[in-house]
């Protein structure tokens, strides 16, 4: 069922994002429907389009697709530090408002993810680890899944353009590569994109520079003011 994109897309339409991340990220997160976070060099204006909230859409485009109420389910976990099972919830009660038959399977992390690597699921809620390039972010969901049966985007010319991505060097030219990208991906929607997890960090007056880059530590430009 979830290889029609008419559904993916229903599903898209039927979640309000802000809302929802509202929610999950207890106040602090913003919604961002990109694959690329919105403190890159590369989040331009057509990385902020995203499929609107519209119900009524959304019901058309199930409608389309055929769907005769078979089950989906998605999987998701418990840990404290991230909204898998809390961001699940809320998804199954907006989607199910179109009609869709949404249940939620709830696993220990380490069987997500070995579910995740193996692509024994239909709907994984998930956070993944910021990485430093779009390209980078991209490689982690389009590929073959033949050969990787962890990907979830395998689509010829998704993966044209991210091997168009890792060759080119110029900036301008990326950010077009990128761009093409997001309106492809919004399109198809292999997956919904909700956030930039946001993780809180408090220092004394004393410590100079900035100890944190997307909620990792580094010592590096850091000291400590006697």
């Amino acid at each position: 069922m979830l290889s029609k994109p008419s559904i993916r897309r229903a599903m898209a339409q039927a979640l309000d994002l802000d809302q929802l991340v509202a929610a999950a990220s207890n106040g602090t997160g913003e919604a961002n429907g990109s694959m690329i976070s919105s403190d890159s060099i590369y989040y331009s204006g057509v990385q902020k389009k995203r499929l609107p909230y519209d119900l009524e859409a959304a019901r058309k485009e199930l409608d389309a697709s055929g769907y005769k109420g078979e089950p989906i389910s998605i999987i998701a976990n418990k840990r404290g530090n991230v909204p898998s099972f809390p961001a699940a919830v809320m998804a199954q009660a907006m989607l199910q408002q179109i009609g869709l038959n949404v249940q939620i399977e709830v696993l220990d992390y380490a069987t997500q993810v070995d579910r995740r690597r193996s692509g024994n699921y239909q709907i994984i809620s998930q956070s993944v680890t910021p990485r430093l390039d779009p390209a980078l972010m991209y490689s982690f969901y389009v590929g073959d899944k033949d050969k990787n049966a962890s990907l979830m985007w395998d689509d010829p010319k998704a993966r044209e353009l991210m091997k168009a991505a890792y060759a080119e060097i110029d900036p301008k030219k990326r950010q077009a590569i990128f761009d093409e990208f997001h309106e492809l991906m919004l399109q198809e929607m292999p997956g919904i994109f909700l956030y930039d997890m946001v993780d809180v960090w408090g220092a004394n007056k004393a410590l100079k520079g900035q100890p944190v880059w997307q909620s990792n530590a580094r010592l590096w430009e850091v000291s400590v003011d006697d």
